[in-house]
C-alpha cells in the first residue's frame, strides 16, 4: 500500500537512496547545486593528471525536487574541468512522458558508480598542449567511459 509521501516524496529522494548504494552520498563527492533554472546533483569525476571533472543529474525538466509520480527520466552530463558539459548525455532515460523513478534512479547510479570508480582516459595528448584561453577541440573526443 503506497502512503502520500511515496507519491509526493520528491523523486530526488529516489536519487539519493540509490547513489547511497554505491557509497556516493552527501560528504563524500556528492553536492547538490540549487540554481534559478534547475536543480541538480553533482558528483566529482576524476581525470588523469589530477584534474577534476564532475557529472551532473537532473531530471529532464531540469529537477530533482518534482514528485517521483512526475518522474519524465534521470539525465547526466560529464562536465570538464572548467565545467562546460562534454558532448551528450552519458545516462538518459525516458522520451518526456512518465517513467518509474525508483527504476530509473537505480539505473543512473549504477552508471554514475562505474564513471567514478573508473577514472576517466583521455585519448589524445591536447589537454597538455592547451594553452592560455585556447579552447580544447572537443571533436578529438579525448573524454572515454569508462571500459
Amino acid at each position: 500500500m503506497s502512503t502520500t509521501f511515496d507519491r509526493v516524496a520528491p523523486a530526488g529522494h529516489d536519487m539519493l537512496t540509490a547513489l547511497a548504494e554505491y557509497g556516493i552520498v552527501s560528504g563524500a563527492g556528492l553536492s547538490t547545486v540549487y540554481g534559478p533554472h534547475s536543480d541538480i546533483y553533482e558528483i566529482p569525476v576524476s581525470f588523469d593528471r589530477g584534474a577534476y571533472g564532475h557529472l551532473s543529474i537532473a531530471d529532464r525538466n531540469g529537477s530533482i525536487l518534482h514528485p517521483r509520480d512526475q518522474h519524465t527520466g534521470w539525465s547526466m552530463f560529464l562536465h570538464d574541468e572548467r565545467g562546460e558539459p562534454i558532448d551528450d548525455p552519458v545516462y538518459i532515460a525516458g522520451d518526456g512522458g512518465l517513467v518509474d523513478c525508483a527504476e530509473d534512479s537505480a539505473a543512473c547510479a549504477a552508471v554514475a558508480a562505474d564513471w567514478v570508480t573508473s577514472p576517466v582516459s583521455r585519448h589524445c595528448d591536447c589537454y597538455a598542449q592547451e594553452r592560455h584561453n585556447q579552447q580544447h577541440d572537443r571533436e578529438c573526443n579525448r573524454y572515454r567511459r569508462p571500459a
